[in-house]
């Protein structure tokens, strides 16, 4: 345990079986978007927000829907940010569309990526939906029952019935038109709350412990449901001759993060992997991060493991540099950041360790983060010396406890 002093505090340990420091995400409410509820309590509290320079607080906060289609053999994720700048200087959303495959020539075929400013959306439904123009982001009740998905022992209504994720999207200057609906399982946060924090100043460990959360308005929250199935209708254009492609998914797999970082994203952290397998039976996700060295560069990583759609193993770890390895890297040229291409994922429990290692992986982008962020965002970022962020995205085939599957990797550097 700490004896000096730190700028950071972590989430919970957590070492498999023990779920201690974990806590079911197992309510529609429990889904609804946090940044809203969360600004409204620290008014409550007198805590100023508006304050603009070192005070004013800007945080992003995401939901993200990952895909992987193993009979169709496509991949991707559909992700509305709001972004609130300043304390509400600026606030605003936007919504970011990828698909891939794992088959570098299919991969041409169906690779697209759409990011566009949402003007006129807002939150509604106690902050369970967004809703804009031509765009419709809902978790709900589930309506009906009627994904057919089943295995030995559940139906997909019984696993899969915490919400229903209704993602409409029909904005005449994007390329793409999409009509989903998921159906998600039972998830999880890390206690407490999800959270870790950062500090304003250096403070002594037992000191910081005895401090009220509430009070500590820089954080970084994520809530994880690793387990659902979709269905619906992804139309987009593609090619110089922009030549309507329609595909439709059925019994899906899915996985669905929730994501905030209370701080501008270049002081939350430098660097982040990000992992989401996918087989018959089998899923993994796995999120990582590293403060930057002003918040004591911690290592936060956390995972789960599935079998037949139920949550078998949640684990997290502080500063173990085992878990996530990079087994062969190579030189950037242009941004000097050297990526993996080859990654083993180890992830401990009290009794064994399961293992997932990818070889000769498959990038599929590579994006200028700060291009992507929206505007005010990265204005103030680039304003800070030494960033040069940039996200390396893989799809591959993988394979977990000797079954067959395919993976989404993401790994960033930022500083």
């Amino acid at each position: 345990m700490p004896t000096d002093t730190v700028r950071f505090l972590p989430l919970g340990p957590v070492i498999p079986p023990s779920k201690e420091n974990v806590t079911a995400v197992s309510k529609l409410e429990d889904l609804a978007w946090y940044m809203p509820t969360h600004h409204k309590n620290l008014h409550k509290k007198r805590i100023s927000i508006l304050g603009g320079g070192k005070n004013g607080l800007t945080s992003v906060e995401t939901q993200t829907l990952y895909f992987i289609d193993l009979e169709n053999e496509l991949s991707g994720f559909v992700q509305i940010l709001y972004s609130l700048v300043l304390g509400g200087i600026y606030k605003g959303f936007q919504i970011n569309f990828k698909m891939f495959s794992h088959l570098k020539e299919k991969s041409k075929e169906i690779e697209i990526w759409e990011s566009i400013k949402l003007d006129d959306a807002s939150f509604k439904n106690n902050e369970l939906s967004v809703v804009g123009n031509g765009i419709t982001f809902e978790l709900r009740e589930l309506p009906n029952k009627n994904l057919t998905h089943t295995n030995k022992e559940h139906s997909s209504t019984e696993l899969f019935n915490v919400a229903n994720l209704k993602i409409k999207i029909d904005i005449p200057k994007m390329d793409i038109k999409i009509d989903l609906r998921a159906n998600l399982g039972e998830g999880f946060k890390i206690n407490p709350d999800g959270c870790s924090y950062y500090l304003e100043k250096a403070t002594k460990y037992q000191a910081a412990l005895k401090e009220d959360v509430a009070d500590h308005k820089k954080y970084m929250r994520h809530q994880y449901i690793p387990n659902g199935k979709c269905r619906g209708k992804i139309q987009y254009r593609n090619g110089a001759n922009k030549h309507i492609q329609k595909i439709k998914l059925h019994d899906v797999s899915v996985i669905y993060l929730d994501a905030v970082q209370g701080l501008l994203p270049n002081k939350a952290a430098k660097r982040w992997n990000f992992l989401y397998f996918q087989s018959a039976n089998y899923s993994v996700v796995c999120m990582e991060y590293t403060t930057p060295d002003d918040y004591d560069a911690a290592k936060v990583t956390t995972w789960a493991l599935s079998s037949h759609g139920i949550i078998q193993e949640v684990g997290s770890k502080i500063n173990d540099s085992n878990i996530i390895k990079f087994d062969n890297v190579e030189e950037d040229a242009e941004t000097g950041w050297k990526y993996p291409m080859g990654m083993t994922f180890t992830f401990p429990s009290a009794d064994k360790e399961q293992a997932l290692s990818i070889k000769d992986m498959n990038m599929v982008n590579r994006y200028d983060i700060l291009g992507e962020l929206p505007g005010i965002i990265r204005k103030l970022a680039s304003n800070i010396a030494r960033i040069n962020p940039y996200l390396y995205q893989y799809c591959q085939s993988a394979k977990f406890n000797d079954e067959e599957g395919v993976c989404i990797v993401e790994s960033t550097f930022i500083s």
